[in-house]
């Protein structure tokens, strides 16, 4: 906080105008619910920057869902740009598409969101996100728009539109906080609303 701390000015100024590191991550996910149903997907993802101001990467991932007798595979494969705009201003992209078996045919998905820190203590992000609802809800239900006197056949994958809000507020000292709030728009004119809110405070505020 002390602007004539030249050590401070140093390392920050190192920040700002050195490239990012790039990076490669996997992940492994497994769930099971009460409803018996199954989820297991295996996703790889690069990052690279190419400069100071843009990162470009890759992910590839392959996908079970399943419940009773039933067994849905999918393939993802998606692309994505992040650009930085200015120290407080990040824009981000993503496209991609689900290649599924079982006659669901291709599906793609895709998302816009930018970052925004008005302090060093707060961040701002906004998004909008399409994608098979099946990701968010965790049923195969979700896989399909109802036959009439068929439950077992699947016809088009259901999706949603999401546009997503959300805040956060970190004081440095005990408390913080943030806020989430988005609408989603349901390919079968559903539309949902949520909102979540946490306020923490730190007992215990040291290294």
């Amino acid at each position: 906080l002390d602007p004539g701390y030249m050590p401070a000015r140093n390392e920050l100024d190192l920040v700002r105008h050195l490239r990012p590191a790039s990076n490669l991550s996997g992940t492994y996910t497994y769930s099971h619910d009460s409803n018996d149903f199954t989820l297991r997907r295996m996703d790889l993802a690069a990052q690279k920057w190419t400069s100071p101001k843009m990162a470009w990467d890759l992910a590839l991932g392959r996908h079970e869902f399943s419940t009773s007798n039933q067994d849905v595979f999918a393939n993802a494969i998606s692309g994505g740009a992040d650009y930085r705009a200015s120290d407080r201003t990040l824009f981000r992209g993503r496209i991609g598409v689900n290649f599924y078996d079982r006659g669901l045919g291709t599906r793609p998905f895709g998302g816009l969101g930018m970052e925004f820190l008005p302090s060093i203590q707060s961040r701002a992000a906004f998004d909008f996100n399409h994608y098979d609802l099946v990701y968010d809800v965790f049923t195969l239900q979700s896989l399909t728009i109802p036959v009439t006197g068929s439950t077992n056949v699947f016809g088009d994958p259901i999706s949603i539109n999401d546009f997503r809000g959300h805040y956060d507020y970190n004081t440095g000292g005990h408390w913080s906080g943030l806020a989430d709030a988005s609408e989603g728009f349901i390919s079968d004119n559903n539309k949902r609303l949520a909102a979540h809110g946490e306020l923490a405070f730190r007992i215990i505020k040291a290294p």
